[in-house]
């Protein structure tokens, strides 16, 4: 059998699940999330640095793609909490879940015996957003009324779009050029690329770490083979897609282009998810990845 393996110079992209998740969730990489969230936040690198904690499960696995897990990242700063999460599909479904899991982990709060609730702290959910589809490279979202009054600022979602920042031009805007740079960071599809989106955002500590384990992760059989044949998926559907329009507009009727995309769509995300269970990948993550409900995967066992 062939050995799989990237072009060279190829690196699997932080925006796939199961890297994200591998070199996100792992507390000797947490130099790494002090100068994203130093970032993002904008948040003095002495003030959180060495007082981030991640919350997260541990993650015992035998295998790298074997994980279960309710939300991507769960850190806790100074007693705030920050959830993280990577959504490489958005559709109504995703966001109605990543808004329960903020409930759950801003309700956790209570057990901590507070004697009164002013004592609960900040929930953040920053939504790693890999499709473009909001106008503004950060959108903050809280509970508000018709005037457009905040209820609480203490529950806050935020939608990060990865998309639209890796495809911006920098400007004078010191603190935008570098939620830019993250963006190319998590959006990288070479080694060179990563290497220059990490320029004047990160410390040499990270640099080093997120460097050493994109190229061991680049290089796991085990990863490849989930990545390319993910790829390989992809672009069938998005050629599927294309042949399904052009059909459709041959024949000059709506409903073909209409039923054509759709018919195609639904086949592929079927096709996907059925592939992913095969290789008993996380119904999570096969959800994520295609867009399918979990019930909807469940039945396809």
């Amino acid at each position: 059998m062939t050995k799989l393996k990237l072009k060279k110079g190829e690196i699997i992209p932080l925006t796939f699940d199961p890297i994200f998740t591998e070199i996100f969730n792992n507390e000797d990489n947490i130099c790494i999330l002090e100068d994203f969230l130093s970032c993002y936040l904008d948040i003095p690198y002495s003030k959180i640095k060495n007082n981030l904690k991640l919350s997260s499960r541990n993650l015992n696995r035998n295998n790298i793609i074997d994980s279960k897990k309710e939300v991507d990242l769960l850190l806790d700063l100074d007693g705030e909490k920050i959830n993280i999460e990577l959504n490489n599909t958005s559709n109504k479904g995703i966001i109605d879940r990543n808004v329960v899991y903020i409930g759950k982990i801003h309700g956790t709060q209570l057990k901590r015996g507070f004697k009164t609730y002013n004592e609960i702290k900040k929930t953040i959910q920053i939504n790693l957003d890999n499709e473009n589809h909001t106008k503004d490279l950060v959108e903050e979202y809280y509970f508000k009324n018709e005037r457009g009054e905040i209820l609480t600022e203490k529950l806050r979602i935020d939608i990060f779009n990865l998309e639209k920042g890796n495809k911006m031009s920098y400007t004078n805007n010191e603190r935008e050029n570098m939620l830019i740079r993250w963006c190319k960071v998590f959006k990288s599809r070479t080694k060179n690329e990563l290497e220059n989106a990490l320029k004047e955002i990160a410390s040499i500590k990270s640099k080093t770490k997120l460097l050493e384990h994109i190229d061991k992760l680049s290089g796991d059989d085990d990863m490849i083979k989930i990545y390319t044949d993910l790829s390989r998926r992809e672009l069938e559907y998005n050629t599927r897609m294309e042949d399904a329009t052009n059909e459709g507009l041959e024949k000059g009727l709506k409903q073909g282009i209409q039923q054509g995309i759709k018919t195609g769509k639904e086949e592929e995300k079927i096709s996907i998810a059925k592939n992913l269970l095969d290789k008993n990948i996380d119904i999570e993550i096969i959800s994520s990845s295609t867009g399918l409900s979990i019930e909807e995967i469940e039945k396809l066992k």
